[in-house]
């Protein structure tokens, strides 16, 4: 992924957890959540002062627009590859640009969601909760996944997603070669298997993060992470691949990832292209 795409997800995701969490209660003693308002606060602080007297959740909503515009003005491609379907858009329209940077954005909100519904509903019983896990919490009632579940998830990202693809394509921003509305549901289980790639990095970092304090190099600071790459390492724990003072347990982890990945999106690519020519 380059460098600009990188951040600007990542900002506005730091956006969006200052949007879906109230500045209230144990909230505002939670050091990540804390860094989340010291980043944010350059560009919030300033639009609540507007004329028009934004408050807090006005000058957010403003910035996350904002943030769309800018990064559909310089840095979108005339195409989105979901992985099992392609959108491809028209350049001749004038507002092609922040409707690409729209769709990404509603892809990425999707798979953050989807992410942190993962950790929620799996984080091992016997694990205490850090600062993270409970940042995470304070993240999901306002959409309330947690009573939605999985299938609510998916299906109300399919339908929201077939009928944009609908509605762009009656304004003519999209070009009739892109994948039909039907396709939706695939492209949500496409988007969910690019959420793999993420978890093997995160389950490295982890690891590296380990050695570095097994060896009183740091890390420590880092503990939350660590607790992240543990849900999806735990499932392998039972194998006790323990081998002296080595755990090859989040190796073989990644290597499953790896190539249930690679099964995964291999598949969506074929029934993508199928599809496609229907």
């Amino acid at each position: 992924m380059d460098l600009l795409p990188l951040l600007f997800n990542g900002y506005f995701l730091l956006l969006l957890l200052r949007l879906t969490i109230a500045d209230t209660g144990q909230a505002a003693f939670n050091r990540i959540y804390r860094f989340i308002v010291k980043a944010t606060d350059p560009v919030v602080v300033p639009l609540s002062r507007l004329p028009v007297r934004a408050g807090r959740p006005l000058s957010l909503w403003i910035c996350l627009v904002l943030l769309v515009l800018i990064r559909g003005l310089t840095l979108e491609a005339p195409s989105i590859n979901f992985g099992a379907a392609v959108w491809s858009f028209d350049r001749s329209q004038l507002l092609w640009r922040p409707a690409a940077s729209l769709v990404r954005y509603f892809n990425f909100i999707f798979q953050f969601y989807l992410f942190t519904l993962f950790i929620v509903r799996f984080w091992p019983p016997g694990m205490p909760g850090d600062e993270t896990k409970r940042l995470i919490d304070f993240a999901l009632p306002p959409v309330r996944l947690d009573r939605a579940g999985w299938g609510g998830l998916f299906a109300g990202y399919a339908v929201l997603l077939a009928a944009g693809r609908v509605g762009l394509a009656s304004a003519g921003l999209l070009l009739p070669e892109s994948s039909p509305w039907w396709g939706s549901p695939l492209i949500a289980v496409a988007l969910a298997a690019r959420l793999l790639p993420v978890i093997r990095y995160l389950i490295i970092a982890a690891v590296i993060l380990s050695w570095l304090r097994a060896f009183s190099m740091g890390g420590g600071r880092f503990y939350g992470l660590e607790s992240l790459a543990e849900v999806f390492i735990r499932p392998f724990r039972p194998l006790r691949l323990q081998v002296g003072s080595f755990d090859l347990t989040p190796l073989v982890a990644i290597l499953v990832i790896y190539f249930v990945e690679r099964l995964v999106m291999d598949l969506l690519a074929n029934l993508g292209a199928s599809i496609s020519v229907v």
